[in-house]
Parts: structure tokens; C-alpha cells; sequence
């Protein structure tokens, strides 16, 4: 192996200025910093070796992104300036360029081609130069003179966010149709010039750039997947798959890729808490045949490099999670990007750093690295090196027939190449080379991966698509509808073809179709995209078709709303397709069709899905006059069948309407109400009672009474009565209620009654929950007890003092305190009763007040790893009082409330996890912001907010765990509430709890 050169650069003065930045550390990180120390803390798969391709030592000083030119050179970004530069500083980022000369799998040139960067996060090359996404700015970078060193630099755009640095715009990737793919996190507001107009993306989404139209289209705005996504690829058929940095795991990107601002949340493939940065594609002869066609990935935060294997099922995938690639123990081992290279070897970005939040810990923190920088190589044993065939002057015949190579690594080559030569001598050699294959099958195999070049040109081809969409290959088909998408606005008839693949037997192509129609400028066009629909059964493997469907509908809606009111839209006189339009809108400018449809029940038969779906449509769009429908048990009536359950469970989700967002009749209903109260079926009559009190039907007043106190009554519809009764402005109700929910009334009554006047006499209704909670009462009823108590003002020091007079049951009392763990509420009004109620002393200083100060947590911190036990506090971190499983997983999708726990021993220290657990208000991680809104009935409700609209607010309840949907005008106010995990709530541990609780956390993700 060579002496490493590094040119132009002096090597001298690289390993000065390491060597100076080095005597900055702690002595403590010096010892575990080398590579070769690092090297020995990895441990790669069998069947493969691991060795280090460039360091410090060769200019890879943090480095973010790597990528191969067509010299088999790698270009990686550096920055020392993340997460902060600081006052005063000019950013010197960099794009340095390594060269192995000697091919011994070891860097020995380096050349530094820009060092005017800021913050790096995005590379790509292309068009003759460089793209790179660097803080505000998509850049492109050229060296003209051949130097090697950037002399062109031009802004493409700016305006990206930045209110996060590790989440600015990066991750950047060639699709097959010349557009690149770039990413932004949760941040990022971004809102950009471009000559087709502004274009915006409101925090975490994809942005497609198509190079020679300089246009972008934007998607997932608002968040509505990965909240930091951090790696794009594209598999062999060309579908994209997005790996997620923040632990939303993998989305199939697909169904996603309409240009639409209607929220719609799309889930993960595949999501169990891992953390990634960068993905590629096993897709070349030298790695093991076995392992050919995987999915690999940084695992920067579990200090690995994952693999996967995805296996087609319809239009969505099987994710199967397979053993890491390479592991470490090493927690400053983070690969934040990976890429095969042209030698078939897998190359591991790693940043290099045991501190990578900057939540969590200070900018200028000591311990964060700002020298080091590592490359690794991965290599399968046994198996010689690829030489990749000299392409970048290559004659247009070579470079089509490598189109067609085994070789990922050759075929994106060559891809690129041919979008960078002149368009004419392109299509005219793409045309003769599709002429010239030897068959039919041949021919349509070269239409295939050439019709990507021409997309990357801008020239549509419209014999081509027909071709390819007639093929017996379902790929071919795919990539039809999809490139008639990217020509939508300039083929002659692009919904000839949609239509026939909208119908196809493939879901994939039916997928395809649907997301094409998005881009066609023709009202028509949602007609066709309903095609998919016809035959949809609801199956998993068919549910990103409907995804798509649903966005389609919206992203089109501005050209089919006018003629869809004049009547000009026929569906082709499908119902199926019609409902699937009307589902899919949701609004009052479909709802009519529903609502028509159900009042024609008796008339036309429904299948009992179709009827559901219906009711839940007019449900939605919370309209006065569709009221009496829903009242109405035709309604919900199939044949002589009718659906009491159903039925009931419509009102009660009218009673919620009702409350939050001000739904009421704007006819008198009295009589359809007064019907259902006389029901031989008590869900239906206790959800009329609901709704009379709700709507102050003042004729069925008495009515209502009457049931509660005739003993004749059932217990369930007396029950039901009490919430209707409460709503009603007569204080003699409230005496009614307590006297139904006398000490010798059954438990049922009193926690309904408990609830229902908790907003008419919070002390009465406190006291009714101590008597609940003297018994064994289960989870169900104490979060219907204590939801409305909370929200009312004063309810900590009112239950505190009925819980004095009656001592909670051991039961109810660990149920209580998990309640309001996972509520997010502190009440130290109830800390002693609790802890005597479960048979623990409240010390005079709580365990917060005794760690309150530096020399004490440090102390704390020194047992934890001599005497703290993991496994029980494992147990710990179960317990129901304390409620951590309601809003955390372990490596597993999320609850939703709180981030997932799987790698937090990887990602910080135990003096942070123990800060984390005194103070959850210091830092909140990013994505869990809590707010509480306050009614205008003066009730507060805290939860985080779901989604947004002029109209209205939707916040996942932190109580209930359940979406609510609030009209604005009847929010008071809303502000920040910080963490859901509230202050104290490890107070009531001892402190050997409170040791092996932060050893079991502090290990979660380690090997060691």
C-alpha cells in the first residue's frame, strides 16, 4: 500500500491542525478515538471484512455525505461547523474528494474541491458538477479549469429552513427519471422562488428536483411522514423507499408523491424505533449472492449498519428487519450515510462522535468531537474487487447497453452520463438501440430502462408509454403510468393510458395510475383514478392504492369541483367508484351523495361496508342538516336488519361533535329524539338521553327525569340519563343525580354521575370519585372519572381533600397515579395520600428536592453503575403508576406521545437521562411539544396537536389517548405545555428504584 498522499493539500498541516484540535479533548476520549482502537470495536457479518478507507488523517473531518463519480472517486462533505458556528466565525464546510490510485481499498489522494460551504447535509453529482444542499441553499458547484478545485458557483435556490440544523436540506439521490430527491426534517419551513412559481414545504417532506424544467414539486408537507427522513433509494423496478433519522423507520414514497397540502398521515412500512441515516441497495456480483438485493442503512443512533430484505406484497411491501451488517460497542461509531461504490464494496460514512443531539446537550459541549471523521470499507472475503467500465466517454452504445448491466453500480453510471450528454445524439441513439434489440421482448426490456433517459431529457415519447403499457410485465406497466405522470401536461391524451392501467390486475400498476391521474390537468382525471377503486377490497397489501386515491382526490380538486357540482362527472355510472370519490373528499362537496344514498336505504340495498362507510362520511363533515338522517334507525337498517349498536355508537360521536365542535339541529328533532328514547334497545336510548341534554330538547326533559328515577329503568339506560341531565341549566338535576348515586348505588352510576357534574359541582363530584376509587376500580372507569375533573380549575386540591375522607383501594390508587403519569398532569396534592394508599412513606424531601444539586446527582450517578440492576429496573419502568408505556416504546412503533426509548443508552449519558427524569420540562425532544387549550367553558385540555385547519384544531388527547376535534371557536387560548411527562413523577421511588430505573434506560440500544 502507498504512503498517503494528500494533494493538493499539505498533509503536514492537516495532521497539525488534528493534532491541536485533539489537545482541546478531554483525556478521557483521547484514549478510544484512534481508528485502528475504533476498528476493533466493530464487528462486521459473516462472510465479510471491514477496513478503514480514509480518517482525519486524509481530511475526513465530520463527515455527512458520500457519493462515487465516474472515476471511482469518492466526494464526501465535511463540516465542523454543525450544530452551530459560532458569533463571528465564516463557515469553512468543505467537499473534499478521495482518490484510492492504487485500488488497495485505501484512500491515498485527497483534493479539497470547495471550502466555502455552510453545513453540508446534501450531495450529488451531476450535469457536470456538484449539487449540494448547504444550509438555506441548493448550490452547484464546477471546476471549469480542471484544477480540481470549484470555480463555478451558483445559487439554484434558497429558502429552505433551517430552524434545525441537523434537519436542513439533505440526503440527496438520483431518481430513475433524472429528478433528484432531497430531504428536509421537522424544522424546516421552507418556502422557495422558483420560475413556476413559489413552491413551500412546511417542516419534515421530499422535495423531487427536475434539473432542465428548474422545477420542484414537494410532498409529505406538514409532516405527514418520517419526521426526519434521511436516505432515499430507489430499487430495481424504481420504486422509492425513505429511511427515516428520527425513528420513524421506512415509507414506501409512492402513494405519497402528489403534489397536495391535505393532511393525510402515511404510514411507515415498517417502523420499530431504529434510527437512519442513508440507504442503499446490495445490487452487484461482488457481495455474497446470498445477501444480493438487501437494503442497507446507518444505523447511526444504535452504532450499527442495518439490513432488511423487502419482498413485494400488492402495492405495498413485507419489511423483514435481518442482522446487522456491522455492530459496535463504540458509541462514537455513527454512520450517517452509506454507498456502494463502483468495486462492489459497501463504504460507511461515519461522523464519528459520542455526542450527536444538540437538545440535548450544549453546542459547545467539550466532548463534541470537531476532528475526527471516519470511511469505512466493507468488502465481501474471498470475492474479488469490480473495475467498473470507463463510462464517462464512453460511445452512446456502450453506455445503452450498460443500461442493461447486473451491476447497480454500472447502470446508475451510465444513467447519468446519458442525461449529461446532448439531447439530440441521445434520443436519436436511444431510438436506433430500441430498434436494434434482437426481439419483441428484448425490445420492450430496452424501452424499459431507456424511457428514463428521455424523462431525464424532458422528451416525452408517447409510442414508447403505449408500449410499454401493453406488456405482459406488470414493471413495464408501472413504469408506463408512472413516466405519463411526469408528461401528464404534455402528451396529446395521457387519461387514454391511465385508463387502462388504472383497471389493471396489478396493484402496483393500479397504484402507478392513480398517482399519474394527480398530474393530469383535466377534471377527468379523478373519474379515471377511480378505476382503481372499483375492485378494492380493503386488503393491506391494497391500502396505499387508496392512500393515493384519497390525495389524488384532494391534489386534483380545484379542476373537478366545478363539474362535479354541474353534474358533468358520471364515474361511468359506478357506484363503487362514486362512494370510494366520496369517501375519499370527505367534505360537504361530496357528502351529499352520501347522505342521498343513506336516505335511499330502503330503496337501494347496501353491503354493510358501504354503509358503514357512508355514515362514517356524513359523520365527518359534522353538518346540522344531516342530523335528522343519523337520528333516523332506517338509517342504519339493512333489508329488516337493524343495527342498534351502530346506531348508538353514530350518537354518541354526534354527542362529541355536539361538544366540541358546537354541532346542533337547526330543525326540531324533538320527536325523532323523544322515539329513540323509548327504544327497546338501551344503547340507544342512553345515547338519546346524551343528545336531549346536549341539544336542551326541553320537551323530553321530563322524560329524561323520569327514567333516571323510575326504578323500573334499567341500570345502563340510568346511567345514560345522568350525562343528558347534567347538561341541562336546573340545579334541582344536580341533587337528582347525587340521589341516583347514593353510597348504595351501584358503581356505575356513581362514576358516571362523577363525570357527568364535574363542570356543576367539582366538589360533589370528587367526592363521588373517592367512593369509586375506595373499590377496585379498573382503568376504564378511572379515566372516566378523572377526564372531566381535570380539565376543571381546582380539581387537584378538591380531590386531594375527598381522597383524605376516603382512602383510595391499593388498586385505584396505582390506577389513579398511572392515569395521571400518562395525563401528564403533577399533583402533589396527592402524592402522600397515594403513597399511603400504597404503603409507601413520603419522606420530607422528595427525591427531586434530595438530586436537586450538581455534587448530588454526581454521587447518585457513581452508584448507578456499581449497584444498579437493569432488570429490575426494567420492572420499574412497567409499572402502571408511573405510566412510561403509555407514551413510550421500547424499539417498537410509538404510543405517540413521547419518543421511542430503544437506543437511548446509545444516543445520551446517564447524567442526561437522570436530568431527563428530575426535569422533563428542560428539554423537550423534538415532535413531543404538549400545549394546553382552554375551553371557552373555562375547561383546559392538554394534549399535542395533530393537525390544524382555519376551522378547526385536532389534539390527540393526552388523557384519553384519542384524537378530539376542536372547533376554534371554541378554543379560549392555547400554549405550550413543555414535556407530558410531568415534574415529580419519580418521586415516588426510593432511590434504589430510581438506580436501577436509570441503569435500565441508560442500557437501552448498548452491546457492552
Amino acid at each position: 500500500m502507498t504512503a498517503h498522499r494528500l494533494h493538493p493539500v499539505s498533509h503536514r498541516a492537516l495532521l497539525q491542525a488534528a493534532a491541536f484540535a485533539a489537545l482541546c479533548l478531554p483525556a478521557t476520549l483521547l484514549a478510544t478515538q484512534t481508528p485502528a482502537e475504533e476498528l476493533a470495536s466493530l464487528k462486521v457479518a459473516d462472510g465479510y471484512s471491514i477496513s478503514l478507507f480514509a480518517s482525519e488523517a486524509d481530511g475526513v473531518v465530520k463527515p455527512t455525505q458520500i457519493r462515487f463519480d465516474g472515476d471511482g472517486r469518492l466526494w464526501v462533505t465535511t463540516t465542523t461547523s454543525y450544530p452551530q458556528i459560532r458569533p463571528g466565525e465564516t463557515p469553512r464546510d468543505r467537499i473534499v474528494v478521495l482518490e484510492d490510485t492504487d485500488h488497495d481499498g485505501r484512500a491515498d489522494r485527497t483534493t479539497v474541491f470547495d471550502d466555502q460551504l455552510h453545513m453540508p447535509l446534501g450531495l450529488e453529482l451531476g450535469d457536470g458538477g456538484v449539487y449540494v444542499g448547504a444550509a438555506d441553499q441548493l448550490l452547484f458547484l464546477k471546476d471549469t479549469d480542471g484544477d480540481g478545485k470549484a470555480d463555478v458557483r451558483r445559487v439554484i435556490f434558497s429558502g429552505f429552513g433551517t430552524g434545525d440544523t441537523h434537519q436542513t436540506l439533505n440526503s440527496f439521490t438520483w431518481g430513475p427519471a433524472g429528478e433528484l430527491m432531497m430531504s428536509q426534517g421537522l424544522h424546516a419551513i421552507s418556502r422557495i422562488e422558483t420560475p413556476w412559481g413559489n413552491e413551500t414545504l412546511h417542516q419534515a417532506g421530499l422535495w423531487r428536483f427536475w434539473p432542465r424544467r428548474m422545477r420542484l414539486d414537494a410532498f409529505w408537507d406538514g409532516a405527514m411522514g418520517a419526521h426526519n427522513p434521511f436516505g432515499t433509494t430507489f430499487d430495481r423496478t424504481g420504486q422509492p423507499f425513505v429511511f427515516a433519522g428520527n425513528g420513524h423507520g421506512i415509507a414506501h414514497l409512492t402513494q405519497a408523491m402528489i403534489r397536495t397540502e391535505h393532511f393525510e398521515a402515511h404510514p411507515p412500512l415498517w417502523n420499530q424505533g431504529r434510527k437512519f441515516g442513508g440507504a442503499d441497495i446490495a445490487d452487484n456480483s461482488h457481495w455474497l449472492p446470498e445477501h444480493r438485493g438487501e437494503f442497507v442503512a446507518g444505523g447511526y443512533l444504535h452504532n450499527s449498519v442495518e439490513r432488511f430484505r423487502l419482498t413485494p406484497r400488492g402495492a405495498t411491501f413485507q419489511v423483514d428487519r435481518l442482522p446487522p451488517l456491522v455492530e459496535s460497542t463504540n458509541t462514537a461509531f455513527r454512520v450517517v450515510d452509506v454507498r456502494f461504490g463502483p468495486d462492489g464494496a459497501l463504504y460507511l460514512c461515519d461522523w464519528f462522535n459520542s455526542l450527536i443531539g444538540h437538545y440535548q446537550t450544549s453546542f459547545r459541549h467539550p466532548d463534541r468531537d470537531k476532528t475526527r471523521g471516519r470511511i469505512w470499507r466493507v468488502s465481501a472475503k474471498g470475492r474479488p474487487a469490480l473495475r467498473a467500465p470507463a463510462l464517462e466517454n464512453a460511445p452512446l452504445p456502450a453506455l445503452f447497453d450498460t443500461l442493461l448491466s447486473p451491476e447497480r453500480w454500472n447502470r446508475q453510471l451510465a444513467g447519468r452520463v446519458l442525461k449529461d450528454r446532448p439531447t439530440e445524439p441521445v434520443v436519436a441513439g436511444l431510438q436506433n438501440w430500441v430498434q436494434a434489440a434482437p426481439s419483441a421482448e428484448a425490445r420492450l426490456d430496452r424501452i424499459y430502462e431507456g424511457i428514463g433517459v428521455l424523462a431525464s431529457h424532458e422528451v416525452p415519447h408517447a409510442e414508447f408509454i403505449n408500449l410499454l403499457s401493453r406488456s405482459s410485465n406488470p414493471d413495464h406497466r408501472a413504469r408506463a403510468a408512472r413516466i405519463t405522470g411526469h408528461w401528464a401536461s404534455r402528451l396529446n391524451d395521457p387519461l387514454e393510458v391511465l385508463t387502462r392501467l388504472a383497471a389493471d390486475t396489478q396493484a402496483t400498476v393500479r397504484l402507478e395510475a392513480v398517482v399519474a391521474c394527480a398530474y393530469v390537468p383535466d377534471a377527468r382525471a379523478v373519474e379515471v383514478a377511480s378505476i382503481a377503486m372499483e375492485n378494492a377490497t380493503g386488503k393491506p397489501e391494497e391500502a396505499p392504492v387508496a392512500y393515493a386515491f384519497t390525495q389524488c382526490v384532494h391534489a386534483l380538486k380545484p379542476l373537478w369541483k366545478g363539474p362535479y357540482t354541474q353534474g358533468s362527472l358520471s364515474f361511468g355510472n359506478n357506484q363503487r367508484r362514486r362512494d370510494a370519490f366520496a369517501r375519499a373528499d370527505r367534505s360537504a362537496d361530496t357528502v351529499d351523495e352520501a347522505a342521498t344514498r343513506l336516505r335511499r336505504i330502503q330503496e337501494v340495498a347496501l353491503p354493510a361496508d358501504t354503509q358503514a362507510s357512508l355514515i362514517e362520511s356524513v359523520l365527518a363533515a359534522a353538518r346540522p342538516q344531516d342530523i335528522p338522517l343519523l337520528l333516523a334507525p332506517r338509517t342504519f337498517t339493512i333489508g329488516t336488519a337493524y343495527d342498534p349498536g351502530a346506531h348508538a355508537r353514530a350518537l354518541l360521536q354526534l354527542d362529541t361533535l355536539g361538544r366540541n365542535l358546537g354541532l346542533k339541529p337547526t330543525q326540531d328533532v324533538g320527536s325523532a329524539l323523544g322515539a329513540l328514547l323509548s327504544s327497546a334497545h338501551p344503547s340507544v336510548q342512553a345515547a338519546a338521553a346524551r343528545l336531549i341534554g346536549r341539544w336542551q330538547i326541553r320537551s323530553l326533559e321530563s322524560e329524561v327525569v323520569r327514567l333516571l328515577e323510575s326504578r323500573e329503568t334499567p341500570e345502563a339506560v340510568r346511567a345514560g340519563t345522568i350525562p343528558g341531565l347534567a347538561l341541562f341549566p336546573s340545579p334541582e338535576h344536580t341533587a337528582r343525580i347525587l340521589r341516583a348515586a347514593s353510597p348504595e348505588a351501584p358503581t356505575v352510576l356513581k362514576t358516571v354521575a362523577a363525570a357527568a357534574i364535574a363542570a356543576r359541582d367539582l366538589g360533589a363530584a370528587c367526592r363521588l370519585a373517592a367512593e369509586v376509587f375506595a373499590q377496585k376500580a379498573n382503568t376504564a372507569a378511572i379515566e372516566t372519572v378523572m377526564t372531566p375533573i381535570l380539565r376543571q380549575p381546582g380539581a387537584a386540591g378538591a380531590l386531594a381533600k375527598a381522597l383524605q375522607t376516603v382512602a383510595p383501594h391499593p388498586e385505584s390508587a396505582r390506577a389513579l397515579a398511572g392515569f395521571l403519569a400518562q395525563a401528564g398532569r403533577q399533583v402533589p396534592e396527592l402524592t402522600p395520600v397515594l403513597a399511603q394508599a400504597l404503603g409507601r412513606t413520603a419522606g420530607n424531601q422528595t427525591l427531586t428536592e434530595r438530586l436537586a444539586s450538581g455534587p448530588a446527582r454526581q454521587e447518585f450517578l457513581k452508584t448507578v453503575q456499581a449497584s444498579g440492576d437493569a432488570r429490575r429496573g426494567g420492572t420499574v419502568f412497567t409499572r402502571a403508576e408511573l405510566g412510561c408505556t403509555s407514551c413510550h416504546g421500547i424499539g417498537a412503533p410509538q404510543p405517540g406521545l413521547g419518543p421511542d426509548l430503544g437506543a437511548l443508552g446509545t444516543a445520551q449519558t446517564p447524567d442526561f437521562i437522570l436530568r431527563a427524569l428530575l426535569e422533563p420540562q428542560v428539554e423537550v425532544k423534538e415532535g413531543f411539544m404538549s400545549w394546553t387549550l382552554t375551553l371557552q367553558n373555562g375547561e383546559e385540555i392538554q394534549g399535542r396537536i395533530e393537525s390544524t385547519s382555519p376551522q378547526e384544531v385536532v389534539l390527540l388527547d393526552a388523557a384519553t389517548r384519542k384524537p378530539m376535534r376542536l372547533a376554534r371557536s371554541e378554543i379560549r387560548s392555547q400554549t405550550q405545555a413543555g414535556s407530558i411527562m410531568p415534574a415529580g413523577l419519580v418521586d415516588g421511588l426510593s432511590e434504589t428504584e430510581l438506580r436501577d430505573l436509570l441503569r435500565y434506560l441508560s442500557g437501552l440500544g448498548r452491546r457492552d
